[in-house]
């Protein structure tokens, strides 16, 4: 929604929420009114910029809870009804939660990885850095070595691949024009089945090669 619709839409939700919003102080009341907030924009079917102001309010009320449950549910429900950066809320949100006291950081370190493996597949590999490095932070403020020491292989492995990923470009250009060429099929297939398991697509070129 543009700026001035959003104005419009918030002027209406906080007068709704005035009084919750200023009752809640503690992080248990923030984490609570960030449900509430979370299920009223669930709710709203006939208004989108209130039910976007409303998912964002519950995002950043959760954010500043520590609730990365309802954190990233909220900004599940952004991404499936708005036209909004998926990996750059997630990044931005994580960057947050990473600071509080209170996060449980081997469940956000989980997260990360789970958005690097996507990254990964969709050969986002600039994204994938930003969530490993989120995930090292993550994992040195636990002071968790078991965590730490699966931060630093997935920084490993992210660059290995995003290195492997700079031939297979070349390579594929190649292809666009000589398809049958034996040295790019090679490392096409190669890079599709030993980094990206995809192995359905990578046999047949590691044939050719």
């Amino acid at each position: 929604p543009d700026a001035p619709a959003l104005k419009e839409a918030q002027k209406l939700v906080h007068g709704v929420y005035a009084g919750d919003i200023a009752k809640a102080k503690k992080p248990q009341e923030k984490a609570e009114l960030a449900k509430k907030l979370l299920q009223a924009g669930i709710d709203t079917k006939n208004d989108a910029n209130g039910k976007y102001l409303l998912l964002g309010m519950a995002r950043d009320m959760a954010v500043a809870a520590g609730d990365a449950d309802t954190t990233f549910s909220a900004i599940d429900e952004l991404t499936q009804g708005y036209q909004v950066d998926d990996f750059k809320l997630k990044k931005d949100a994580m960057g947050k939660l990473s600071k509080s006291p209170d996060i449980g950081h081997a469940a956000l370190v989980e997260r990360a990885n789970a958005w690097i493996d996507e990254a990964l597949a969709a050969d986002h590999y600039d994204i994938a850095r930003q969530f490993t490095e989120l995930a090292l932070t993550t994992a040195r403020v636990s002071k968790n070595l078991d965590l730490l020491k699966v931060a630093n292989d997935r920084v490993r492995e992210v660059n290995s691949a995003a290195t492997a990923y700079l031939e297979v470009k070349e390579a594929q250009a190649t292809l666009a024009q000589t398809p049958n060429d034996p040295v790019s099929n090679l490392t096409v297939g190669r890079f599709c089945c030993l980094t990206k398991g995809q192995w359905d697509k990578g046999l047949p070129m590691l044939a050719l090669g």
